[in-house]
């Protein structure tokens, strides 16, 4: 389970009658668990469930060549055969909505393979390669099977009416009725048979597209969000063997609707994307949309354990965390990035609620029946760890990621499966992270290896050039997407913009006061209508520019950014400042 961060506040204004305002009191624009809260969690007592999985095959495991669906063609699944058809006419009848797709049963088919071969369920980051190799696009997904022995020469007719009334009550009974997409699949091996149902049900809708990029290599990955409101959508794409890149999040596209735009390295014939959105007031984002972006759909698709780190197995909780520092900083130096320090204190913390993480994200079962209870004890571990109460240093965000392996206490493997994917890169490998804080839960009977990760960035200096220049990259590739030009940078107006933020960064002004002063000063240099945009947040993809705005023919803008931190706040908070001429009729 991985998750980035971000939250944000904003308005915009048009220039008017101004009144300058003094300071006034500021106060955090994200609401963190405080250090006593979370140490409510840790008196929990966190037991940890067995972990079954079936091993991974040294040579790997191949998926055939999917077949991926025409888009936008709908991908509907058309029942065949005498278990399929008993299988759709019992979910019919049950009054349940899930819709069966062809992706759905080509994911169902590839976890039944894998049991029906290793007579158990495949490890966590097999069954999220197996169901991206079909075309599903949702980061996770539940499954229930049905398993049992049949004759050797028995045909599917006549073993069917032995599973039939199973189908119903052991299958699509235990189907959740929240499940959005699905599929099934029957298969045998030998003597043993399995029918498979996977479900999944992502809060989001995604326009149909290909995992196959352009020529360019980019891929551009549109949808909506379903049931709530989001502070902001990142999106995260891997880049060769160590690398990760942060997609373009198009600033005109209005919340809870996103376009995001990811572009894979030249030289990998494959790449993970994963596109995620942080709640109002929070930094735990939560992954919604996690691709598997492939150049040649018809080549098969090769699962691997890629090593990243030394091996390095550990006896005891207190090794891993100087056991990973090692292995990770190792990696970082092949990765030409410059090492990390270990957070100790806070690492200490984590070290302490680590099971409790692990036996509420998991449940009893080990299947991860998550209730609302461990729910809350998840976010206030992880939100509570992000704070960063026991690290010194202004902090500008953080990242969280969770793994947990199978089979293994080797720190090296866990580190492994960490770099695998672009969240658990962007807690470990990001080229600014200065900081990390572990915390592990080493499983029993199987051995298993958990652990919980938080990665820390800092403000060094108020140097926010690169700040400008990334907001400035967003709205040039919004525009170019409309072929429209660059923005015009408002000569002069940069240097407006770093004088009025630094009295915010100095706590002289408020982000709103400064945002008056600019406007006012714009208005008078350029003798035109002047409106402007000021927005708090944790992370520069927050800032969302009206589409009216961003396609005027001739745009004329100037960016400016700060950080400041309000009295009571665990990370600083930026301040984006937007100003801009508006053309004559332009409400906005």
């Amino acid at each position: 389970m991985g998750k980035g961060v971000a939250a944000a506040a904003a308005a915009v204004l048009t220039v008017g009658c101004l009144v300058r305002s003094g300071p006034s009191p500021s106060k955090p624009i994200v609401e963190f668990p405080s250090a006593a809260r979370l140490a409510t969690v840790e008196s929990k007592p966190g037991t940890l469930p067995p972990i079954q999985s079936g091993e991974v095959p040294p040579e790997g495991w191949t998926v055939p060549s999917p077949e991926l669906p025409a888009q936008p063609a709908p991908d509907v699944w058309a029942p065949r055969g005498p278990w399929e058809e008993s299988f759709a006419g019992a979910y019919a009848a049950s009054g349940k909505k899930a819709v069966f797709t062809r992706a759905m049963a080509c994911a169902a088919g590839e976890v039944g393979r894998f049991y029906l071969e290793k007579q158990g369920p495949p490890p966590e980051a097999l069954q999220r390669f197996l169901i991206a190799a079909c075309g599903v696009f949702a980061p996770s997904v539940g499954y229930e099977s049905l398993k049992g022995t049949l004759p050797a020469g028995a045909s599917d007719e006549k073993v069917l009416p032995r599973w039939k009334d199973q189908i119903g009550s052991g299958l699509v009974a235990r189907i959740p009725a929240g499940a959005k997409r699905a599929g099934f699949w029957f298969g045998r091996r030998g003597g043993n048979a399995i029918a498979m149902v996977v479900y999944e049900a992502a809060p989001v809708e995604v326009k149909p597209f290909s995992p196959v990029p352009d020529f360019n290599g980019d891929l551009a990955i549109e949808g909506r969000l379903q049931g709530g409101d989001a502070d902001y959508f990142a999106g995260y794409v891997n880049q060769g063997r160590f690398g990760v890149r942060r997609c373009l999040v198009d600033p005109s596209v209005p919340r809870p609707n996103f376009r995001v735009s990811c572009r894979m390295a030249a030289d990998d014939e494959t790449a993970w994307i994963q596109i995620v959105y942080a709640p109002p007031r929070s930094v735990l984002a939560q992954p919604i949309v996690q691709v598997l972006a492939r150049r040649d759909p018809r080549k098969p698709l090769v699962y691997t354990e890629t090593s990243y780190a030394p091996s390095k197995p550990v006896s005891d909780a207190a090794s891993f965390g100087p056991a990973v520092l090692v292995g990770l900083n190792a990696t970082r130096a092949q990765a030409g990035l410059q090492p990390v320090r270990l957070a100790e204190a806070q690492s200490a913390t984590a070290a302490r609620v680590a099971r409790q993480y692990f036996a509420a994200a998991l449940g009893p079962s080990g299947v991860g029946d998550v209730t609302a209870g461990a729910l809350e004890d998840i976010n206030t571990i992880a939100l509570g760890l992000l704070a960063g109460w026991q690290v010194v240093g202004t902090i500008r965000d953080g990242t969280f990621f969770s793994g947990l392996v199978p089979r293994t206490r080797d720190v090296g493997r866990w580190v492994d499966s960490a770099l695998s994917l672009p969240i658990g890169r962007n807690a470990l490998m990001a080229p600014e992270i200065d900081e990390v804080a572990l915390g592990p839960a080493l499983f029993d009977d199987p051995h298993a290896l958990g652990a919980i990760a938080c990665g820390y960035r800092f403000h060094r200096d108020n140097d926010h050039t690169a700040d400008v220049n990334q907001v400035l990259e967003r709205l040039t590739a919004a525009r170019q997407r409309m072929n429209l030009p660059p923005p015009v940078r408002l000569k002069g107006m940069d240097a407006v913009l770093r004088r009025e933020l630094a009295r915010v960064q100095e706590g002289k002004w408020t982000p709103m006061t400064a945002l008056h002063a600019s406007l006012e000063e714009a208005s008078g240099r350029y003798n035109a209508p002047t409106r402007g945009i000021v927005v708090e947040a944790t992370s520069l993809d927050a800032l969302e520019i009206p589409s009216q705005v961003l396609s005027q023919s001739n745009l004329q803008l100037e960016v400016g950014v700060t950080h400041y931190k309000p009295p009571g706040a665990a990370w600083a908070q930026l301040v984006i400042i937007v100003v801009y001429i508006s053309p004559v009729g332009l409400s906005i």
